[in-house]
């Protein structure tokens, strides 16, 4: 396994400072993909694998052309895998911190243009186990400009620079000044269900094809189109699901596609879908799920 080096002392070629300038700089810490330098366990005692890829760090890319494998020892703890880069020697190397029985990223070195340790991942060891039994993955991912992609919340303890965007999951975690301290604030994708069909009761019938009643959810706007027709005015017509009734009873217009009022749509917190008149063809709707 070679990891060839570009940022520390000496020369930078026209290729080589393109592929720095594009990823090295964007972002303090990154590799290049899903797959690059990601930690899967190995076939020996305590023994990781750590993929090939490109990743970077303080200024250096590093390209990184075979597997690589690191034992850790014996012990109850949780380790740290890290790409350790030393400006004296002028390279890179991934390399094991030590850490303490809890799930908790340990202290590293944090200084760039001296020694400087980008974590990789977590790693769980247990006493009497050849193997270990846990991967917390750190690793993030940049892309073309804004926010970073990771993998786990536990990232989120060493990207401390306020401004910094990351995506986990459906969150996004953004480094932020909330007047006296630095904070993370996490921002949460809005809530959203797809159009769901509507089925009749009360002896109100449902309309088919364009005009089949349903309901959709984005965020917390629900939306209701579709006929319901046959029944008495003012009865329900239909059950809402959970995820679609308001916190408070409403009463909605009920449009047709010309935009023109033909009547009210009564929706209860129970789920209760009156409509106060038959509607000749579609018709639509929309309240406020909060």
């Amino acid at each position: 396994m070679t990891i060839t080096s570009t940022g520390y002392a000496g020369s930078v070629d026209g290729i080589e400072w393109a592929k720095l300038i594009s990823r090295g700089v964007g972002s303090r810490y990154g590799v290049m993909d899903a797959s690059a330098w990601k930690v899967t366990v190995g076939t020996g005692d305590r023994a990781v694998k750590v993929a090939p890829g490109d990743g970077w760090g303080a200024g250096v890319l590093d390209v990184v052309d075979a597997e690589e494998v690191l034992t850790l020892t014996a012990g109850d703890r949780w380790d740290m895998i890290v790409a350790r880069r030393d400006w004296g020697l002028g390279e890179t190397v991934f390399a094991v911190v030590e850490g303490g029985t809890n799930q908790t990223l340990p202290a590293r070195d944090d200084d760039p243009g001296v020694l400087d340790e980008q974590p990789i991942a977590l790693v769980q060891v247990v006493s009497g186990q050849t193997q270990v039994q846990q991967i917390v993955d750190l690793r993030v991912v940049q892309g073309d400009g804004g926010t970073l992609l990771a993998f786990d919340q536990l990232t989120l303890g060493y990207l401390s620079a306020l401004g910094t965007s990351v995506r986990i999951g459906n969150s996004v975690w953004m480094r932020v000044w909330d007047g006296s301290a630095e904070t993370w604030l996490q921002a949460a994708d809005p809530v959203s269900y797809s159009w769901t069909d509507l089925s009749a009761t009360n002896g109100w019938q449902a309309g088919t094809g364009s005009a089949r009643p349903q309901v959709k959810r984005v965020g917390d706007q629900v939306s209701f189109r579709g006929r319901f027709y046959g029944g008495t005015g003012g009865s329900y017509s239909t059950n809402i699901p959970d995820w679609a009734r308001p916190t408070r009873r409403l009463f909605v217009p009920l449009m047709n596609s010309s935009l023109d009022q033909v009547g009210w749509l009564d929706v209860d917190t129970n789920g209760s879908l009156r409509p106060s008149v038959w509607t000749a063809a579609e018709s639509f709707a929309s309240w406020p799920k909060a």
